[in-house]
């Protein structure tokens, strides 16, 4: 929907989602994945930050060069975004705000004692963008 949004090519043939969960993604494994598609795409969208280190040596590995040839971008704005060469583009989720209104939540629902209160809520928090190394603005083909 991001790409629909911003008018921008989307080919789910390139997408790597069926990796299994259950252990734990290495440089192997992510290098494996990028030689099997059908060809590089200009970016990554990696759902974490750790995802994005992986594809980013992987991309090395197979002699890519990250931003020059490929942009590659992580979520949740972790250590390794700032730690990692290049630094990674991420979103900082604002991880210690959201665990703040959480308890703030559950301790007002456990001191009301309130059987009617709703069972689910929308909470709504701030995200940020982060600029790393890894995405090359200049020559992107839309603002951020």
């Amino acid at each position: 929907k991001l790409c629909e949004h911003f008018s921008l090519p989307f080919d789910p043939n390139i997408c790597i989602t069926d990796y299994p969960l259950d252990h734990p993604l290495e440089i192997k494994d992510m290098t494996t994945y990028l030689s099997a598609l059908p060809y590089m795409p200009e970016a990554f969208l990696c759902a974490d930050d750790r995802t994005a280190v992986l594809t980013i040596r992987a991309l090395t590995a197979l002699n890519y060069s990250v931003p020059k040839d490929v942009a590659v971008t992580g979520f949740d704005n972790s250590d390794l975004a700032r730690l990692n060469i290049p630094s990674i583009t991420t979103i900082d989720t604002q991880i210690e705000a959201q665990t703040d209104m959480i308890v703030s939540r559950i301790w007002s629902k456990i001191r009301t004692d309130n059987k009617e209160s709703k069972y689910f809520e929308r909470i709504i928090s701030p995200i940020s963008f982060i600029q790393g190394d890894s995405v090359d603005l200049e020559h992107m083909p839309v603002e951020v």
